[in-house]
This record gives C-alpha cells, sequence and structure tokens, in this order.
C-alpha cells in the first residue's frame, strides 16, 4: 500500500513540477504593441514576443502591418513547418493564401521573433522579419490582399494592431 502511495506521490509531484515549468515558458512571452516593435527592436532583440497586426498573404508577398505605423518599415513573415503543422487546420486554411495570386488579409495573434539590420523577402524589400512560433488566432477580414494603402476604407477600419 504504501509503495502504491509512493508512486502516486512521484507521478503527481512531476506532474506538478510540468505544469510549472511550462507557465514559466509562457510568462517569458512578452505582449508588445505591433508599432512598438517596429520603433523599438534593440529591446525586443531574442525575445519571445505576442503580437495583434494585419497579415497580408499573396503570391510574392507574406507581411505583417499596422495602419497607426506604416512608415516604420515593413515586416516580412516567416514560418516554419512545425509552426505550420502546430497550428490548428481550420485557422491554418483560412490564413494559408489561394491558388489565385489575389491572397488574403487578416488580422492575427502571433508569437514569435523579431529581427532587423538585413533585408528580409522577396528580393529583399522589407527591413524586418517576425519569424512565428505559433499562431494564436486570425480571423480574415478581405479575400485580397493589396497593399495597405489600397485597401477599400470598409476594410481598412476592420484592421487592428
Amino acid at each position: 500500500m504504501f509503495d502504491k502511495f509512493l508512486v502516486l506521490l512521484v507521478f503527481l509531484s512531476s506532474f506538478t513540477f510540468c505544469q510549472k515549468t511550462e507557465n514559466k515558458s509562457y510568462e517569458k512571452i512578452i505582449n508588445v504593441n505591433f508599432c512598438d516593435l517596429l520603433r523599438n527592436p534593440a529591446e525586443y532583440k531574442d525575445k519571445i514576443v505576442r503580437i495583434k497586426a494585419t497579415y497580408r498573404v499573396g503570391f510574392e508577398w507574406t507581411e505583417l502591418y499596422c495602419s497607426d505605423c506604416l512608415n516604420n518599415g515593413r515586416t516580412w513573415v516567416g514560418f516554419d513547418n512545425l509552426t505550420i503543422e502546430k497550428t490548428e487546420k481550420n485557422l491554418a486554411k483560412e490564413l494559408e493564401q489561394r491558388k489565385t495570386y489575389e491572397g488574403r488579409t487578416a488580422n492575427v495573434i502571433f508569437i514569435g521573433k523579431h529581427k532587423t539590420g538585413k533585408n528580409f523577402g522577396h528580393l529583399g524589400e522589407y527591413q524586418n522579419l517576425f519569424e512565428v512560433e505559433s499562431v494564436e488566432g486570425g480571423k480574415v477580414i478581405y479575400n485580397d490582399s493589396p497593399v495597405p494603402q489600397y485597401l477599400p476604407e470598409e476594410v481598412k477600419a476592420k484592421t487592428y494592431c
């Protein structure tokens, strides 16, 4: 009886330890306003951050932006296969580029790391890179993906950051 109790106690202790470890890594994620991230990149270097922004994907672009800071440089979005596999299938399908050239525009919540100091993306036209580690949420707001300045006014009103 005592042996069974001891095994149960060890099992529960390890479970509690695992929960604390997971919570600690969760606490290390910093919620950052996307414009603040672009304005103060050194402050967030090598840190895992959670951002809300508008995401556009299309034929030769995958970009994050916020209407409040369009003049702070363009941000290319990088995904790896592991991130895509961990994303809930319906959400991943909703955010992916369609088979046509028109693309999509969505409001998203991403967790990842921001990089700057080089040219990124298609033809090196992007001054920033956001490497997505987790997709926490997303909602398509437009079934096309023009540059932000050419979004219809009713769609611009739906963008957030």
